[in-house]
């Protein structure tokens, strides 16, 4: 439609002057030949122009040094294909099609069956949108707070305590698993094949919410990547000594548990 051509030539507009801006900060000076390399970065973005089949072969000659006048010249370029895409946009036309919008939605509201058209679901979401933007839900924002913070760091200490206990002989602060390994997979290790390292991270994202400290929740990040690399290099070693540990892999998550072995509540008919 001519709404949609007019947001594409939008959207055209604004790539077009973000890889004007950022060509010299994100592109290394040695792959930049010439104003017309900056054209041809530029024209790679121009998806309106090329078909997804076509496959364009282009060649460069020797790079060379860019100009300071090189950068200038393409970023006047890019600027008028901006003004030209800009052109055929008009703010009436623009609330022309706004109020063409509203008025089928106006229309579309009384259409079909009340009660069957799945209202409670389009009002819940609307009700959450409106405590995000006032940034608090009445009568539950302590247990909210509480959750986040002291129940977080609570639920990582029940996960630690109770791993290192079913571990038992089994537990090491290495990679490489102890001789007579035995592979664990039931209670808290059908939650999660590392669940120390989850109930570290629960903890400290509970302790960082709780301090209101980004920098722990920050450094929460840190250390669960370094507990993902780390557990990498232990299940290749224990791989080799269980031949269950692959079906082990499949069905159970390597931290956090997995969505759906939570139960929501549901509403209306499924």
């Amino acid at each position: 439609s001519d709404f949609d051509c007019r947001a594409m030539k939008i959207l055209r507009a604004i790539v077009f002057l973000n890889v004007a801006f950022l060509s010299k900060a994100f592109v290394p000076s040695s792959n930049i030949n010439s104003k017309n390399n900056i054209r041809n970065i530029i024209d790679k973005f121009n998806v309106g122009s090329l078909k997804m089949s076509e496959k364009v072969e282009t060649k460069s000659s020797p790079p060379k040094e860019a100009s300071s006048e090189d950068y200038i010249n393409a970023a006047k370029e890019v600027a008028d294909q901006v003004k030209n895409s800009l052109s055929s946009i008009s703010f009436e036309t623009v609330q022309k099609d706004l109020a063409v919008a509203f008025e089928a939605s106006k229309n579309n509201l009384n259409k079909g069956n009340i009660g069957e058209r799945g209202e409670l679901m389009t009002v819940l979401p609307f009700i959450g949108i409106f405590y995000l933007l006032i940034g608090e839900i009445p009568f539950a924002s302590s247990f909210i707070e509480f959750t986040a913070g002291p129940g977080l760091m609570l639920t990582g200490a029940g996960f630690v305590f109770t791993s290192i206990t079913a571990l038992g002989k089994n537990l090491t602060p290495f990679p490489q698993p102890v001789e007579e390994n035995e592979l664990i997979t039931d209670g808290v290790f059908s939650l999660s094949r590392h669940p120390i390292y989850t109930g570290i991270v629960l903890f400290g994202l509970g302790l960082g919410v709780t301090t209101n400290s980004f920098e722990r929740i920050f450094m929460t990040g840190v250390i669960l990547y370094l507990f993902d690399r780390k557990a990498n290099e232990e299940e290749k070693m224990l791989g080799e000594m269980h031949s269950a540990y692959e079906t082990y892999k499949e069905e159970v998550p390597k931290f956090f548990p997995l969505l759906d072995k939570i139960r929501f509540p549901s509403f209306g008919k499924e």
